[in-house]
């Protein structure tokens, strides 16, 4: 786990890397890479299930 500061600061290619292990949804970790920097915690958590609830579902 790393500080949300260094996860603002990290390069884009970074932090989708960081992000990647966490989900196989590539769009998923490049939106809240996109959406950087966070102000908190609870912030980053807001955005993550935000779009993972409004995200393509496949069936």
């Amino acid at each position: 786990m790393i500080a949300l500061s260094q996860f603002n600061s990290l390069s884009k290619d970074e932090a989708a890397g960081l992000l990647a292990p966490c989900v196989a949804i590539p769009a998923w970790g490049e939106m809240l890479v996109s959406l950087r920097p966070f102000a908190s915690r609870h912030a980053l958590l807001q955005a993550a299930v935000r779009r993972w609830l409004t995200g393509e579902r496949t069936s």
